[in-house]
């Protein structure tokens, strides 16, 4: 008994990778599905075992396909020259792994009368996986002096040079000597956790070593084709995406991105801001959009292919919500991904048409939100996308909630409770759609588009400061005092940082990559060699003016 860590094809068997470095192996063929005019040439193949006619669904229509059972996983090389391949993702070894019920990082009891899952699919695999992080003295870089081990997502120790590590599965950021029956280098670059990558693994029933270096595409399309295989329906290994004649007028009102509202620049008090929930997977899921459903009458459409494996997702990520918050952000990574590869030109199933409407779904929700608040007597502050600020009685709010869960099928939550909240103009005293902060119940401040990634350190924190005395304020107009009161003198502390020999307050990182600004221009902050005073200076106050303007 133990968790499928890894697996190997051989001749005429896996080589199943268990926990704590032990192995088995289990007798089985590879399924590769092939279509041809005359079947009997496959059995010149000498790997091949047998061949079975087989009916099947595609985008093109119902088609003949042959199931190829081969001993040796790379005869798939040679039918890839020669055939028209069909159902090659999930891969030929995936697909043989969940025939025997070996599913990846599920606890399994293998004996002579089969394979037995013990684990359910929401377990954790009790495994070890480790992560080497490095960093140096400006923050994480995968070149960094220093690293910190993490055991299980938790901090284990840290140290400096090339250290020794082991587990089930290892991730190394930098050089590391490791020990390991999954190994993922630096090469990979996550940009999630481990844990949270394994999870990835176990939504998707895919081994750790085929989406670890791929995007979070990958692990989705897997996870839709396995609904596609359960129905029959043909996986193509080269799709066809030609899009649908459109008129100049029809593509027009088509092809449109989400709804945005342009807020009045200002401070409001008591507002709410309710998303949402998962709109546009929600959308595709309840719309029952999917690309093989496009020349289907509404009312007659079976579930689509998408649409079931979205709400397969969406009903694990509201369950993982109360046992792992780490795992359950792992699947919204996947269902953000949805709508985006839906669209996506190399998607096995994407098609621009069922892209576009979503967005139209969308648009069109978020417009009825507007309008049902407006005739409810609410106002409203903002709207984006998937989002919309407003101000009124709590009881008013509620019933604008359920009045759109009845009327879209999507359904609206209460994200934030704003004591107040600000939109801010931008350098031409236009408004911002993308910027707004304010304080919520409890005092803390909310903010989006306000602290920026490439922003230098000094900045960031100068921001921060600011915004933790404006949250003193419980109202809009308390805000404005004590920024008007204090933003001068938090000006001046900052600007003396910029002239002062603290080089952490001069990092900004552009694309992971640590800059200082010197007095010959930007450098990489491998190693501080000065900044430019003046250059720090200026910045602070653009942003010190700016600020001022947000708080008039």
């Amino acid at each position: 008994m133990g968790y499928v860590i890894d697996a190997f094809p051989g001749r005429g068997s896996i080589k199943v990778i268990l926990d704590s470095f032990r192995s088995v192996n289990v007798k089985t063929t590879f399924p590769i599905y092939v279509k041809i005019e005359n079947p009997s040439v496959l059995y010149d193949h000498p790997n091949v075992v047998s061949v079975s006619e087989e009916d099947w669904r595609s985008f093109e229509g119902k088609i003949k396909l042959y199931r190829v059972e081969v001993d040796d996983v790379s005869a798939l090389d040679y039918f890839k020259k020669k055939l028209t391949l069909y159902n090659t993702i999930p891969s030929p070894l995936s697909q043989a792994m969940i025939r025997l019920n070996l599913l990846p990082f599920r606890l399994v009891d293998i004996s002579w009368n089969g394979i037995q899952l013990i684990s359910s699919h929401l377990d954790f695999p009790q495994i070890k996986f480790v992560e080497l992080r490095r960093y140096d003295w400006f923050g994480y870089s995968e070149s960094g002096k220093y690293y910190r081990v993490f055991v299980n997502g938790k901090p284990s120790y840290d140290g400096e040079g090339i250290p020794r590590v082991d587990g089930d599965v290892v991730y190394c950021e930098g050089p590391c000597i490791a020990s390991a029956s999954v190994f993922i280098d630096r090469a990979s670059r996550p940009p999630i956790s481990l844990k949270e990558l394994i999870e990835r693994s176990l939504a998707s029933k895919a081994l750790l070593r085929e989406i670890a270096y791929s995007s979070v595409g990958k692990a989705l399309t897997i996870n839709e084709a396995w609904v596609a295989l359960s129905r029959k329906f043909a996986v193509p290994s080269i799709k066809i995406n030609v899009e649908n004649l459109k008129s100049l007028k029809k593509l027009r009102e088509a092809d449109r991105a989400g709804l945005t509202l342009f807020p009045r620049a200002g401070l409001y008090n008591e507002a709410y801001q309710l998303d949402f929930v998962s709109m546009y997977p929600s959308i595709i899921v309840n719309y029952n959009i999917s690309p093989e459903l496009l020349d289907c009458g509404r009312s007659n459409c079976p579930l689509g292919i998408v649409p079931e494996a979205l709400n397969d997702l969406l009903e694990r990520r509201e369950i993982l919500k109360n046992i792992d918050k780490e795992r359950a952000d792992a699947i919204k990574l996947m269902l953000v991904a949805s709508f985006g590869y839906l669209g996506y030109r190399n998607s096995k199933f994407g098609r621009v048409e069922t892209y576009e409407a979503v967005t139209n779904t969308a648009r069109k929700a978020l417009t009825k939100v507007i309008m049902t608040a407006r005739d409810l007597g609410l106002t409203v502050l903002h709207g984006i996308v998937d989002s919309i600020v407003v101000q009124g009685p709590r009881d008013v709010i509620e019933r604008l909630m359920d009045e759109i869960s009845m009327d879209t099928g999507l359904q609206l939550r209460i994200d934030a409770e704003f004591d107040w909240v600000a939109f801010t103009p931008n350098l031409s005293m236009e408004p911002h759609p993308q910027r707004y902060f304010g304080r919520v119940k409890g005092g803390k401040i909310k903010s989006k588009g306000v602290i920026k990634r490439n922003q230098p350190n000094l900045v960031k924190w100068f921001l921060e400061d600011l915004l933790n005395e404006a949250s003193k304020g419980a109202r809009a107009e308390d805000a404005k005092r004590i920024v008007a009161d204090e933003l001068p003198a938090l000006t001046e502390r900052y600007v003396k940082i910029c002239f002062s020999d603290y080089p952490l307050a001069y990092v900004m990182t552009i694309r992971g990559v640590p800059f200082i600004r010197g007095t010959w221009g930007f450098y990489k902050a491998y190693e501080y060699r000065g900044h430019d005073p003046y250059y720090y200076e200026n910045y602070v106050k653009r942003v010190s003016d700016e600020v001022r303007r947000w708080f008039l």
